[in-house]
């Protein structure tokens, strides 16, 4: 951080802050090796949340608030040679797709680390050894999230809603948003290692709703996402999340 306030005060001191367009850094949720007992955090992307803010505020209090942010490499860790905890399992799944619902939110532009040789690298999203290249473990996580809180035209904005919850984000996190069709696309994270029954309420009435998930399994599997049984009854969905798992909502 120090050498983030250095350069700032330095391109502030020649007059060059405006020349400044986008402020790009990484960010990943911790280093695990034998050497430590760290694992993944999965309350990390709420911590990337309150890094962004937090970086927008002192760019703000320098006159520099039009800057924009772009988080242009992240994953769940970075792994020390020989320490395999916590890799390639649902947790880096759930991280994934927090954090990019968290960049969402937060960042203008944000980026998942992708290396094509899953043997070298547990960050991949694709395999590029088989022929044609295949899907990872990764790949579905960052799929199901893109799915459900983009439109079908890149080039047409989606709009961000509020969605709140009353179980902790330490627990459970949510991110919504209406696109341009009309269409609104929720995504849940269920952090927890049990099942969540999960009322979601509406400020209408839905005509249909649909729900795909990714939970341990799936994960494990290399495969994409699942459907999900959920019931409207009025301006409410109900519907069972799955332990550990990535909860896409298509509801029109």
């Amino acid at each position: 951080m120090r050498t983030f306030y250095s350069f700032l005060d330095d391109l502030q001191s020649r007059g060059g802050l405006g020349q400044l367009d986008y402020l790009t850094y990484h960010h990943y949720g911790g280093y695990i090796a034998n050497d430590n007992q760290n694992a993944i955090n999965l309350r990390d992307p709420q911590q990337l949340e309150q890094e962004i803010d937090s970086i927008r505020s002192i760019l703000a209090a320098r006159g520099a608030s039009g800057i924009k942010i772009a988080v242009t490499e992240m994953n769940a860790a970075i792994w020390a040679d020989g320490c395999d905890r916590d890799k390639l399992t649902i947790n880096q799944g759930l991280w994934l797709a927090d954090a990019l619902g968290a960049c969402f939110l937060k960042a203008d532009i944000a980026n998942v680390w992708i290396h094509l040789h899953p043997g070298a690298d547990p960050h991949s999203l694709i395999d590029d050894q088989p022929d044609p290249p295949a899907p990872t473990r990764n790949y579905w996580p960052v799929y199901l999230t893109a799915q459900t809180l983009s439109g079908t035209d890149p080039s047409t904005p989606v709009s961000v809603l509020e969605a709140t919850s009353g179980v902790s984000t330490a627990s459970l996190t949510t991110y919504a948003v209406r696109k341009s069709d009309g269409r609104l696309g929720m995504l849940i994270i269920n952090k927890q290692a049990k099942a969540e029954e999960a009322v979601v309420h509406l400020s209408f009435s839905p005509s249909s709703a649909g729900g795909r998930f990714i939970s341990r399994g799936e994960y494990e599997a290399r495969i994409g996402p699942t459907s999900l049984a959920v019931k409207i009854e009025g301006a409410e969905l109900r519907l069972t999340l799955p332990a550990s798992s990535i909860t896409g909502l298509d509801i029109k």
